[in-house]
């Protein structure tokens, strides 16, 4: 009981001490945000712009009808370039959602004055905080070294305020001023010298030794340079001919921003620079301008390497008013000057083909095609012995059927060792080669000891010949392919031999193009052509390769409709000699793929075999949907060779003396074939003493027209060989009779005398 009685009597007792504890409210307050603004040179430079946003709260009732606050500030490095109330849609506003009269801020020197009052609309109060506007302000100015500049953003006077709906001040305003200071720190970065452009290069196109084509300038540069460094003068050397002296120097300037007094001294290959009084030197500062003029070039060939001078610092010397300045590792200069190029520039060059209207898909043609990649105005000089290139194709629309080296390179008067071709496809699209491309390379072997000996190629000719065959074509579409050239690497064409890339005039190569164009509809149509030997007669009176004596021969002809065949018509195939002479009538039903198939052999009779050698023709018709149509096909009947003319150096030789044998001769064949030369002498009483056999290949001619070859040989005139008239023998076959061969040719002799001296 006793217990229950004190507990009371201490909650009594803590009840009667209420009235007389203090009551702490939250007080009334203009406030920044942020109040304390540091900045120091490391990390903020002059110009800097930032955004300080005044606050009210804790406003009391019966509220602020009005307000402004006006901000004093040391305008010797700051100035306010922007001030405002905020938005009537912002939320935070002290007077949002009223009407209000929204004065514009006043902007002086060293103040702002920003303010606001209702136009209709009770007054407010609250805890808030409420926003009342914002200023900008702008650094102008930085503090020297080690100095520290600081300002009073003071809102503590007579022209902050709160009013009521009376105009009447509301008490207990306190009004938070701000600060700003600026501070020199030492920056985190230290400046460099630097020569810019820090590379400078006279290509091997470039005759710099012709004035103005090897003048250039560059720019001596303090770069990274901190305004926090205060930089007060700078003093430095340039060097330059190092390695070759290829350089004379042709003035210096300075740059007018240095007040000076500077100086510049010269002394061959040094120059010595001293600068001061600059105002505001900050970021990349040039310094000086210095001219050169290129003394030196080398002419290529024979010269393959360049000539190099460096530019390059010592003895840099950076000084603020108190000591030096740190600097890290400076940017030199190198000019590079390539051997002039004093030799015309090679290129590659690249057929284009345009294929139709006529179908050239399917079996009716297999229109396979050639493209020729040819080399061009190469000199010999250049001492080229191999190329490598990038050629686009879409084997999508053209499929590859071979590649084949051309006769460039394997030409005899520098093929002495050989040539290793080089052929890969498809390769993808790459950095250098935009799409899909074939590689082609071929090299000019060097003899045993890996020496390059022969003759150094020269002119112009194909490197390399490739078959396509088109895979589309369309009644309304055409196609085209791009056959463009590219280098296997970045300016890489052709190599000489030491082993250094040939430059290659680009803006010269020719680009191919493959066009196949839309399919014509023509109808009605027959085609004859031959099936063996396999070359020639496609298309409407085309004609056919050459056709040696007692060949068989074996035709196709197919019959279409807008292409498209046409089954079991009744063909017809009429042969007639060079003369005229009707020598058969042939004839076949067309099968399911529109084709009709007749064979014969050429008639070599008993006499007179040899006038049937000319031009022979085959014609063949057929009836479709009432119509005839027809279409013919010509070619050679002759002997693979004929021998024009055989004729020896001399009249009159001694024993054991050589006999050179000069034989003209020519072909019809368009297809290249493979024949012996055999040349035999024999002496007056008809013994041999002497026999050469020469393997070459003939052919790539067209129709009617021959294509001629001179071939020459020496044999030796034996000492046993009779006195008197010699005969020589030439003939030509597709190989020795022990090897299953014949005579292509109707033999040639001519005579000369073998003295008895």
């Amino acid at each position: 009981m006793k217990k229950s009685l004190a507990l009371a009597a201490i909650a009594l007792m803590l009840v009667s001490l209420i009235p007389i504890m203090p009551v702490y409210a939250n007080p009334f307050e203009i406030y920044m945000v942020p109040s304390a603004n540091n900045f120091d040179t490391d990390t903020v430079s002059p110009c800097y712009t930032w955004t300080i946003t005044f606050y009210a709260k804790d406003v009391p009732t019966p509220g602020a009808f009005a307000f402004q606050f006006k901000v004093f500030f040391d305008s010797s490095f700051l100035e306010v370039t922007a001030a405002a109330l905020p938005a009537p849609t912002d939320t935070e506003y002290l007077f949002y959602g009223l009407s209000t009269v929204r004065p514009s801020p006043s902007i002086g020197v060293g103040n702002v004055l920003v303010g606001d009052s209702i136009l209709s609309g009770a007054a407010v109060s609250g805890a808030g905080p409420f926003k009342l506007g914002t200023v900008e302000f702008h650094i102008t100015a930085a503090p020297g070294k080690y100095e520290t500049l600081l300002s009073d953003l003071d809102i503590d006077n007579v022209d902050t305020y709160v009013l009521n709906e009376a105009l009447s001040e509301i008490a207990g305003l306190t009004k938070t001023s701000g600060s700003v200071t600026y501070a020199w720190a030492a920056p985190a970065f230290n400046p460099h010298m630097a020569i810019v452009p820090d590379y400078v290069l006279f290509d091997q196109y470039t005759d710099v030794l012709t004035v103005p084509n090897g003048d250039f300038s560059v720019g001596v540069y303090i770069e990274n340079l901190a305004l926090g460094w205060a930089l007060h003068n700078a003093s430095f050397s340039v060097h330059y001919n190092t390695p070759d002296a290829i350089l004379d120097l042709l003035a210096v300037t300075i740059d007018p921003a240095w007040a000076g007094p500077n100086t510049v001294g010269v002394v061959p290959g040094t120059i010595d620079i001293f600068v001061q009084g600059h105002p505001a030197p900050v970021g990349d500062v040039l310094v000086a301008t210095i001219d050169f003029r290129v003394n030196s070039q080398g002419s290529n060939p024979p010269d393959s390497a360049s000539l190099f001078s460096d530019i390059y610092f010592s003895d840099i010397i950076l000084w603020d008013t108190v000591g030096t300045i740190p600097t890290e590792a400076s940017e030199d200069g190198l000019v590079e000057v390539e051997p002039y190029l004093a030799l015309p520039l090679p290129w590659f060059e690249v057929d284009s083909v345009t294929l139709g209207p006529e179908l050239v898909v399917g079996d009716q043609f297999g229109q396979e095609f050639d493209v020729n990649v040819y080399i061009k105005n190469l000199h010999f000089a250049w001492m080229m012995v191999g190329f490598n290139m990038r050629l686009t194709y879409d084997p999508a629309i053209i499929e590859v059927v071979s590649v084949t080296e051309g006769p460039f390179l394997t030409d005899p008067t520098w093929n002495w060792y050989g040539t290793y071709p080089i052929v890969m496809y498809p390769e993808p699209a790459n950095f250098v080669c935009p799409s899909t491309h074939m590689i082609l390379a071929d090299l000019l072997l060097p003899n045993g000891m890996g020496i390059w000996d022969q003759p150094e190629p020269e002119g112009e000719g194909i490197v390399f010949t490739i078959r396509f065959k088109p895979l589309v074509q369309s009644w309304t579409d055409t196609y085209t392919v791009d056959l463009d050239v590219y280098p296997i690497f970045p300016g890489a064409y052709m190599v000489d031999e030491a082993g250094s890339d040939i430059p290659v005039d680009e803006g010269a190569i020719v680009d191919g193009v493959v066009t196949i164009l839309p399919i014509d509809p023509v109808g009605r149509r027959i085609d004859v052509w031959f099936v063996s030997p396999p070359n020639g007669g496609q298309g409407i009176g085309e004609p056919a390769d050459l056709v040696l004596p007692q060949s068989e021969i074996c035709l196709t002809a197919k019959v279409t409709y807008n292409w498209w065949p046409v089954q079991y018509k009744k063909v017809t195939f009429e042969v007639r000699d060079n003369h005229g002479v009707l020598w058969a009538i042939l004839q076949d039903d067309t099968n399911d793929e529109g084709h009709a198939y007749v064979c014969f052999r050429m008639p070599w009779p008993c006499e007179g075999a040899e006038d049937l050698l000319g031009k022979w023709n085959i014609t063949v018709s057929v009836t479709l949907a009432d119509v005839v149509i027809t279409d013919f096909v010509a070619y050679d009947y002759d002997y693979l060779i004929r021998i024009w003319k055989v004729t020896t150096d001399k009249a009159e030789y001694v024993h054991c003396e050589y006999v050179a044998v000069t034989i003209e001769f020519g072909t019809k064949a368009w297809l290249e074939q493979d024949v012996v030369l055999a040349v035999t002498i024999t002496d007056e009483l008809g013994v041999p003493i002497g026999v050469v056999l020469v393997e070459m290949t003939v052919g790539g001619s067209s129709y009617c027209i021959y294509k001629n070859y001179t071939a020459t040989v020496e044999l030796h005139i034996l000492k046993f060989a009779y006195a008197g008239i010699a005969t020589v023998h030439v003939s030509f076959l597709n190989a020795l009779p022990t090897e299953g061969g014949e005579a292509v040719a109707q033999e040639v002799a001519t005579t000369f005398y073998i003295l008895p001296i």
